[in-house]
């Protein structure tokens, strides 16, 4: 530790192998704790009101399967989601498949993304700033549809946070031990079985590698054109280079058979291909703040703002006028500007060559964009702060009785402990400010990511359910409208939602899920299940999905059809319930009544 003389001032400047421990300090631990419960408390709010969807179909019913059931699944679809799944099962089997109880653990793993950014930017940044950032990422809209949502991106952020957090701690301190590295190696293949894209993780560290020995690069390379031994500090680079690039191929062969079958599997996300491209509004809007553009303007401008202060203070240090960035904070901004930019690009570059890209996959850089925010907001905050404090400082000539009977060094420390206090305050204040306006532009996303038809532009598969529970008899046959895309059919009601089926039959059911290496169950068409349908007590419900297209025009893919089908076995429609996005019609044997 040195210590530099500024005037009377004196600094401690704290080499990077031998930072402070930040993180377990217990005021670090407390803010972390507390951050990661009101973020979990954040996202799991009215997390059970909307309606499953398609894709957490897929979760809650491969978690139901037995594990045999399960591997063989994984064999055909859906391996990147193996290590989710199989944590899900565990779970389903101990608290149950309801909404709450399935959404439950990604609004934890949301709480433990929150507690990590406490760590891993106080260590960097203050606590003040770690706090700001924790707060921010909590509020975020693509942070609290995450935390609501049964699928594993609240997980592979939660990954993501630690993972940062123990590769900045192994690369500050200069940790040369390989066992270190093996912890890491095995931590980061940990997170590609969480969560295959993970992977692009080695990006981001890679130009944080870049950064922090860059000086040290130009040195070495002077050293080998002028034949000179480098510096102990660049030979310490060079060692933390080939320890991170060992660990992280470890990593990844260790998660290569992940890596090789969900290549052979590719081929369930062609859909992807079948979507419009990416456009800017998805990537800067959609990607980060789901449907809250002004949120989005609002942010952006203060990322816009942020680099616009980033360019002057380089302009002010180049004419000495400038202070240095603390390089731990410095090394903050390359990680999160890193995260943020690197594995968006990186995924676009394999778009562009096979399908492969979604918003939600970059969920996972959402912490990234969370501590820029909060740099943005704690560094006008103290710019404003500062100010404010000027102004408001008592004068030297203030209160000349008291100040009279104190000596020039008192006064002196109380004249600057008060402009720091000040400062700090008016600064806190002002941060608070900044989250809760942030949180004010959210709130009506956030109400709208909670209302019965939040999910997958509307899916009412629970309104399906109640009607079915409350008008069925017991020995009614169901069937379903099996045209529309997998993640909309309405049999993945009866599944989700089981108790509420108790008294109908699934008519057309073959082969179902459980026994099959599919996702889906097998079925058949109403004339191919004339007999069971003859045979039955005279009453059979069609549930049909009738999604709305942007002209509002409904949609009756076959529905016509099936209806003819029913009528030529001699049923005739009773009674229709027409719900947000799908019908449900009860067809009785003999006339219409």
């Amino acid at each position: 530790m040195t210590s530099i003389g500024v005037g009377s001032v004196h600094l401690e400047r704290v080499e990077p192998h031998r930072t402070p421990r930040a993180g377990t300090a217990p005021s670090t631990f407390a803010s972390a704790s507390a951050l990661g419960f009101v973020a979990f408390l954040i996202s799991m709010l009215g997390s059970w009101i909307p309606s499953f969807w398609g894709d957490e179909a897929a979760t809650v019913m491969s978690a139901q399967r037995s594990l045999p059931s399960l591997v063989t699944e994984l064999g055909s679809v859906d391996a990147v989601h193996g290590t989710y799944y199989a944590l899900m099962h565990v779970w389903i089997d101990i608290f149950g498949a309801s909404p709450l109880a399935s959404r439950f653990p990604s609004a934890l793993a949301v709480g433990v993304a929150a507690a990590g950014i406490v760590v891993l930017v106080s260590r960097r940044g203050g606590l003040r700033l770690a706090v700001l950032a924790a707060a921010v990422f909590a509020v975020l809209p693509r942070t609290t549809y995450m935390g609501i949502e049964a699928r594993s991106y609240a997980l592979g952020t939660a990954c993501a946070v630690w993972l940062a957090a123990l590769f900045l701690r192994l690369v500050e301190r200069r940790v040369a031990r390989w066992a270190s590295w093996s912890g890491f190696a095995v931590a980061f293949a940990a997170c590609i079985y969480v969560f295959l894209y993970l992977v692009l993780l080695a990006l981001t560290f890679a130009a944080v590698l870049l950064w922090m020995s860059r000086s040290h690069l130009r040195e070495r390379l002077r050293a080998l054109l002028h034949r000179r031994p480098a510096s102990p500090m660049a030979v310490a680079d060079r060692a933390i280079w080939a320890r991170w690039l060992v660990a992280s191929v470890v990593g990844v062969v260790l998660a290569s058979p992940l890596v090789v079958v969900a290549y052979s599997e590719r081929r369930q996300i062609a859909f992807l291909g079948r979507r419009p491209d990416i456009d800017p509004y998805s990537f800067f809007v959609t990607q980060w703040f789901d449907k809250d553009w002004a949120l989005a303007i609002v942010a952006w401008a203060m990322l816009l703002g942020l680099i616009a202060a980033g360019v002057m203070a380089l302009v002010r240090r180049a004419r000495g006028t400038e202070r240095t960035l603390s390089s731990q904070r410095a090394m903050l901004l390359a990680l999160a500007a890193a995260w943020l930019a690197l594995p968006p690009l990186a995924l676009l570059a394999v778009n562009a060559v096979t399908p492969a890209y979604t918003v939600r996959y970059m969920s996972f850089a959402t912490p990234a964009l969370a501590v820029l925010l909060a740099v943005a907001i704690d560094g006008a905050a103290r710019w404003g702060g500062e100010r404010w404090a000027a102004a408001s400082s008592p004068r030297q000539g203030d209160d000349l009785g008291t100040r009279a009977r104190m000596s020039e060094g008192l006064r002196r420390v109380a004249f600057l402990w008060h402009a720091h206090t000040a400062a700090w305050r008016a600064g806190s204040i002002a941060s608070v400010m900044a989250v809760a306006l942030i949180a004010t532009i959210a709130a009506p996303g956030y109400v709208a990511q909670r209302g019965p038809y939040a999910m997958n532009g509307g899916s009412d598969w629970a309104e399906i359910a109640a009607v079915i529970q409350q008008h069925s008899r017991p020995g009614d046959d169901i069937v379903f409208d099996e045209t529309t895309r997998p993640s909309r059919r309405p049999r993945l009601a009866m599944h989700l939602y089981p108790a509420q089926f108790a008294n109908v039959v699934d008519a057309t059911l073959t082969v179902p899920y459980t026994d099959r290496a599919g996702l889906w169950d097998a079925t058949e068409s109403i004339p191919a299940a004339a007999h069971h349908l003859r045979s039955g007590d005279g009453r059979v419900w069609l549930v049909e999905y009738r999604g709305v297209d942007k002209e509002g025009v409904v949609s009756s893919n076959g529905l016509h059809e099936r209806m003819a089908e029913l009528r030529t076995l001699g049923f005739s429609l009773s009674t229709s319930y027409a719900l947000h996005r799908d019908v449900v019609y009860l067809f009785k044997e003999g006339a219409a009544s």
